[in-house]
């Protein structure tokens, strides 16, 4: 009897994935905010979002191995380089496209005499 629940135990301890416990310390201390004020997304089955302290970062679940529909040794893995803003940008944040520069026709003259 008691090897059948440790049985069980291990199968169940192999079968979850990722815990969300653990992405919320991986994102507060990845985004420097505290674990009460991030905000979970979940984005697919592998994948999760985190919103916190004016950032948003991407995380894909990693696991050591797959057997059949069990997987083990999770953890959660950022997958964006850097912490994203999650405010809009303001007009003076926004980033104009550089105008094409306008060439110089006293310099285009000076270049064709040579």
């Amino acid at each position: 009897m008691r090897r059948d629940l440790a049985g069980a135990a291990f199968v169940l301890l192999i079968s979850c994935g990722a815990t969300d416990d653990q992405l919320r310390a991986r994102a507060a201390f990845d985004m420097q905010c505290p674990k009460n004020a991030l905000q979970l997304v979940e984005i697919d089955s592998q994948t999760r979002g985190v919103r916190g302290c004016g950032q948003r970062m991407t995380y894909v679940e990693s696991c050591g191995f797959h057997q059949g529909l069990q997987k083990g040794d999770c953890t959660w893995v950022a997958n964006t380089s850097s912490k994203a803003s999650d405010r809009p940008q303001t007009k003076k944040q926004k980033r104009k496209r550089p105008e094409p520069e306008e060439s110089d026709p006293e310099r285009e003259d000076a270049s064709n005499d040579e």
